[in-house]
């Protein structure tokens, strides 16, 4: 079973996220990155919470994010532009192909996931002349790496 199609524990989830495992509890019981898609909701029966590669880089991304200052709400928001929403050429969770993938948030704007090597620079983005940028490249190798550890 490929690490996309898999499920973690929340414990598991939280090291490969970087994030203590009650804020991640925390994200979730709050809908603040709520259950969706391929996770695994608890039942009451001994079926316990499980997150799939695409909730886990959110909680990723939203711990980068808030470390800066970012607010969890526009964190939140801006994660899931990356881990639940693709393009023609890149699917949810996905790095573009080629180049540097970005997510960049600037105030009073949605936020944007971009890719490098075909926009060389934000500045079309930088009305405000401030934004926030993350690698994405390396928030996905570094929770891919970590899931990929827990299946050895």
């Amino acid at each position: 079973m490929s690490v996309q199609q898999r499920t973690y524990q929340t414990s598991e989830a939280a090291r490969a996220a970087n994030m203590p495992q009650r804020k991640l509890r925390q994200l979730i019981d709050r809908q603040i990155a709520p259950l969706r898609g391929n996770d695994v909701k608890p039942n009451g029966s001994g079926n316990y919470c499980r997150l799939s590669r695409n909730r886990v880089i959110q909680v990723a991304i939203i711990g980068r994010l808030t470390n800066v200052g970012v607010g969890v709400s526009k964190a939140a928001e801006a994660a899931l532009q990356f881990s639940d929403v693709g393009d023609w050429v890149r699917p949810p969770s996905e790095v573009f192909p080629i180049g540097k993938t970005l997510l960049v948030l600037v105030p009073h704007s949605p936020p944007a996931v971009t890719n490098s090597s075909y926009e060389a620079n934000v500045g079309g983005l930088l009305e405000s002349g401030a934004a926030v940028v993350v690698d994405l490249n390396r928030i996905v190798a570094d929770v891919d790496a970590a899931l990929n550890n827990f299946h050895k």
